[in-house]
């Protein structure tokens, strides 16, 4: 029996495959501890002279300290920082990534005109 969301689910893992409910499986038992998840930075002053989050070592250590723009390389201020694919006018077609982004739009029209062509015929 397992509870979520207040509700009781009854059967789960009655095929036999899987582990069961608090067992070990490999030496772990089957129930995650809890993430720690750490407060965001508020302080202005330590938010612009330190790189908040950037000490990588697990005991002890401080953050960074932020240096003067002059003292970074060149292309680290033309970095993409958005999420998003590029525009497909932004990539060079002599490359790689052009023609893979090229066959995803053009599956993917297709893929909507199937969709469409196919909605009505449906019994």
């Amino acid at each position: 029996m397992l509870i979520v969301n207040c509700y009781v689910i009854t059967g789960v893992g009655t095929s036999g495959l899987g582990a069961k409910l608090g067992s070990k499986v490999g030496g772990a038992v089957g129930v995650a501890p809890p993430r720690h998840r750490l407060e965001p930075e508020t302080d202005p002053v330590k938010l612009t002279t330190f790189l908040c989050g950037g000490n990588i070592s697990r005991e002890g250590g401080k953050d960074p300290e932020l240096r003067p723009e002059s003292e970074y390389p060149d292309w680290l201020w033309t970095l993409r920082l958005d999420r998003r694919a590029p525009p497909l006018d932004e990539l060079d077609p002599d490359t790689w990534e052009y023609w893979m982004r090229l066959h995803k739009i053009s599956r993917k029209r297709q893929l909507t005109t199937l969709r469409i062509k196919h909605q009505y015929h449906r019994f």
